[in-house]
């Protein structure tokens, strides 16, 4: 049911106006120029006919009926072309180029009542952190436009009702990073949109940047080129893209250079890499020929939310422990209770919390208010998106020396509370590990103040050794001094 299910969308510009289109019936996205063939006796949107490989197919052009009223377009070069597969066969929309890719949840599809403006749309989308709602293309209603039905229906190539085949091609979205295309299935990306201007670069990490916020979590961000091991981007921070990869309850992001287009590929167009790959090849899983001919490389989703940490049929092994076969044996009931840690350090103590557990992960503001004061572990104040934040030195709070500099590089852990933020300064955040908690193998009897002992641990790898985290909950920690 297209209004309880969740929709895949490609978000596209044309008209001034964003439109959001069901990524299963979009083919693939073709950057222009195209040779037109005219037809002189089709109406004003249908600029004319182009090749793509063996098919031909009209170009739509709704300029004017969706931006303000305007003529359509004259023929000639297009920018972008959406195209699109549809029961009475392929056809092209003239676009001024993709947006982003996002999932959409029932609540955030609205229903537009007759009457609205553009007849060419019966539903909007609005997801929080995007600017303007975007309008949900109806592809019967542009197919009862004047001529596109039947002008599509002329191609050379089989429709949807002809064959089975079309409906096994998968969607992939390409992105671009550094000098190379790489592509993701369409169904592992939850959003590819541009840098959010509140990302925080905050990790010293071969390839985690930092964190940012989607859906209420929060999300680390990886540079692709660095996880594949090749050269940094050229592009400037302001000008890149995420993608943010999910599979069940684990998620990471992509910084990318570009979101280059959608195209759908069939598993038989799909081959083995058949050369060396530079970089860490663990993650990449075959090639295909993009529609420019150029290959395309394709990434592997699985493993590339391994590289947080995820090991597929593998457990955390106790301080100590052998980590043999018994363990190894139990992983695969341990696996699923696995939950993403953020590992930072106090004092030389290494200790651990969910991401689940946290607002935000920012840096200290220079203009935080310095309160300061030997007997208590309130720092001072800040303002983070718009709301007052209480700040803590969580060494102080566990027994042990406060932060000696405090500078715009001390990472701020925030978490909410029903009474407002708290922020607890450490003095490095820099490791993300997924992992299933495991009781300590000893009972820490120091009561550390308000905080309870510590009863389970988790098993950080990073800056090349192993070691154990305590895990600590923030949650709880903030609600007791979010009024003190």
């Amino acid at each position: 049911d297209p209004m309880t299910d969740t929709l895949t969308l490609g978000l596209v510009r044309t008209g001034g106006v964003d439109l959001a289109v069901p990524t299963e019936v979009i083919q693939e996205v073709v950057q222009g120029p195209l040779d037109l063939s005219a037809l002189p006796a089709a109406p004003g949107h249908i600029l004319g006919r182009f090749r793509l490989r063996d098919d031909t197919m009209p170009l739509v052009d709704l300029d004017g009926m969706i931006g303000g009223g305007g003529a359509p377009g004259a023929p000639g070069p297009a920018p972008f072309v959406l195209v699109l597969k549809t029961p009475s066969g392929r056809l092209g929309l003239k676009i001024e180029g993709i947006l982003c890719v996002a999932k959409a949840s029932p609540d955030e599809i609205t229903v537009i009542e007759d009457g609205a403006p553009g007849t060419l749309f019966s539903r909007t989308f609005s997801q929080v952190g995007r600017p303007r709602a975007s309008m949900l293309l109806d592809i019967d209603r542009v197919l009862a436009l004047e001529g596109v039905a039947e002008s599509a229906s002329r191609g050379a190539s089989t429709t949807v009702e002809d064959t089975g085949t079309c409906d096994e091609a998968a969607p992939y979205v390409i992105v671009q990073a550094g000098d190379r295309p790489f592509a993701l299935e369409a169904r592992d990306i939850l959003r590819a949109d541009g840098l959010p201007p509140d990302l925080e670069m905050l990790l010293k990490h071969p390839y985690l940047l930092g964190f940012h916020a989607f859906d209420g979590c929060n999300i680390p961000v990886a540079d692709l080129l660095a996880l594949l091991g090749l050269p940094g981007s050229n592009a400037s921070a302001a000008h890149r893209h995420l993608v943010v990869v999910s599979r069940g309850d684990l998620a990471l992001t992509l910084a990318v250079d570009a979101i280059v287009g959608i195209e759908r590929i069939r598993g038989s167009g799909l081959r083995e890499l058949s050369e060396p790959t530079p970089g860490n090849a663990d993650v990449l899983s075959g090639t295909f020929a993009g529609n420019a001919g150029a290959p395309v490389t394709l990434l592997d989703s699985d493993a590339i939310l391994g590289t947080v940490g995820w090991k597929r049929n593998e457990s955390p092994t106790a301080p100590g422990g052998s980590g043999g076969s018994s363990s190894r044996e139990q992983a695969g009931d341990r696996s699923e209770a696995r939950s993403q840690f953020l590992a930072f350090g106090v004092a030389g103590l290494t200790l651990a919390t969910t991401l689940g557990e946290l607002s935000a992960v920012l840096r200290l503001p220079g203009d935080f208010v310095d309160m300061r004061s030997p007997e208590s572990s309130l720092v001072g104040t800040c303002v983070h998106a718009g709301k007052p934040v209480r700040l803590h030195d969580l060494g102080v709070l566990l027994g042990l020396p406060p932060i000696q500099n405090l500078s715009k590089e001390t990472p701020m852990l925030c978490t909410e509370t029903a009474c407002g933020c708290v922020g607890f300064l450490v003095d490095r955040a820099d490791v993300l590990q997924s992992a299933a908690p495991q009781p300590l193998p000893y009972r820490d009897r120091r009561t550390h103040g308000v905080v309870p002992e510590f009863k389970q641990m988790i098993r950080v790898t990073g800056e090349g050794r192993d070691r154990s985290a305590c895990i600590i909950g923030l949650a709880r920690l903030a609600s007791d001094h979010a009024e003190a």
